[in-house]
């Protein structure tokens, strides 16, 4: 069974540098968005409503509680 595509707007609260190559990026989104994510699930993260970036890139969740969602990259 597919996944309904689901476009909604987050908030960055933190991308901070962990290690060398290593971010860590927090986002708040509905906590009924998050529930639907566990750690190593993909999403794509579109930062406009620009062409430029024409795609939005994918991430793996690190991390998804409450209204957060945590992802290392």
């Amino acid at each position: 069974m597919r996944a309904k595509i689901q476009k909604i707007f987050a908030e960055v609260l933190l991308n901070q540098k962990e290690t060398e190559n290593v971010y860590l990026m927090e986002l708040k989104a509905t906590k009924d968005f998050v529930s639907l994510f566990k750690p190593g699930q993909f999403l794509k993260v579109k930062v406009n409503n620009f062409l430029d970036p024409l795609f939005p890139r994918p991430f793996t969740v690190h991390l998804a509680e409450e209204d957060r969602i945590f992802i290392l990259y």
